[in-house]
């Protein structure tokens, strides 16, 4: 495998690693407190940015296995 894709795919789900769980903590606060006061909840704001990631991830690794 291409080390520059290895690496660069393993980048990207770090940063996924590490922004998801700040992201859920603020999102259970906000929800709770959504429920608290009788409002609608929110939608899920990293869906996007994990769909997107984890796509890139698996083209990178692609291109990485078809590049060897």
């Amino acid at each position: 495998m291409q080390p520059g894709l290895r690496f660069a795919a393993s980048v990207v789900l770090i940063v996924l690693g590490l922004l998801t769980p700040v992201q859920a903590w603020f999102a259970w606060s906000r929800d709770e407190r959504a429920m608290r006061q009788g409002r609608p909840l929110t939608s899920p704001s990293m869906m996007v940015p994990l769909v997107v990631g984890t796509a890139t991830t698996g083209v990178l690794l692609l291109a990485a296995l078809l590049l060897r």
